[in-house]
């Protein structure tokens, strides 16, 4: 682990992979597409559908045990840039 000269761990952000949300939705946005799953930190709502932006008709796999969200996703992105997921969460 790098250090800084104050003997702190350096802080290097990654850029792979960021969330925005609208009530009811959160959007992961993907700039380097993981290859076959992706989990992300437990949630306090449930997962009621996920789905490609792309491709609304497109279901994503999802698993939530505990809170944690494993999604399944396609081999191949949809866009080469960055593509979106879309998770609907429940109350």
């Amino acid at each position: 682990m790098l250090k800084d000269a104050k003997g702190n761990p350096v802080f290097h952000p990654q850029w792979v992979w960021r969330c925005t949300s609208k009530p009811g939705r959160l959007y992961l946005h993907f700039f380097q597409w993981p290859k076959g799953s992706f989990t992300i930190p437990p949630l306090r709502t449930k997962v009621a559908r996920a789905y490609l932006l792309a491709d609304p008709a497109r279901s994503v796999g999802v698993l939530q045990p505990n809170g944690t969200v494993t999604l399944a996703l396609p081999p191949d992105a949809p866009d080469p840039i960055a593509s979106v997921v879309v998770l609907e969460t429940t109350p």
